[in-house]
């Protein structure tokens, strides 16, 4: 057996990937309380996690989440919050994971339908793909998320900076926090 083999047989994650969920500590559940201070309209009860070593380390959050009224069903939530190496931890996705759950039936903090782009929406992501170098970003459309700030999904057109190199899709992800320069969470190629 290689050793290459032999480490992926010993370990259930890749470096970067995400660990397999399990209960919180009492580190994961300070983590959580701070990122969600000041959140209301819904009451979101950590009851996993799963972790991501990164530039500092995301967490994947399983929630029961309740509507705060008298009738509110329970629902089952996806919360991804990033902590930094410095500061505080920042929310920065809520899912609902509900198999009937669509784009028109989001809780609070759930993504917007996807939207044409205003100039606010433009200057956010002028900001925050400033001084990328090597390829050029086009956006297209755009959702939102409110949190402790704002989450932006902007679909765009990526194209490298070559000759004759040819487009294709991307989804970026950007932080607004409420106080700050907004910053770029994630970029992936879509189909």
């Amino acid at each position: 057996m290689s050793v290459t083999t032999k480490a992926l047989g010993n370990v259930d994650l890749l470096v970067g990937g995400w660990s397999p969920f399990r209960p919180l500590d009492h580190e994961d559940e300070l983590i959580f309380k701070e990122a969600m201070e000041g959140f209301v309209g819904v009451n979101y009860r950590p009851l996993m996690v799963s972790t991501q070593v990164v530039n500092g380390t995301n967490y994947r959050f399983e929630c029961e989440a309740k509507v705060v009224s008298p009738q509110a069903q329970i629902e089952h939530a996806l919360i991804e919050i990033y902590q930094p190496l410095e500061g505080r931890p920042q929310l920065y996705s809520i899912t609902l994971e509900n198999e009937h759950a669509n784009h028109s039936q989001a809780l609070y903090g759930g993504w917007s339908i996807w939207k044409p782009l205003t100039p606010e929406n433009l200057e956010v992501f002028e900001q925050a793909t400033h001084g990328l170098l090597g390829v050029q970003y086009t956006p297209l459309e755009v959702s939102t998320q409110v949190v402790a700030g704002v989450n932006y999904r902007f679909i765009s057109e990526a194209k490298v900076v070559v000759p004759k190199a040819e487009p294709y899709k991307v989804m970026i992800e950007i932080f607004q926090p409420l106080q700050g320069e907004p910053i770029i969470t994630n970029i992936h190629t879509i189909a």
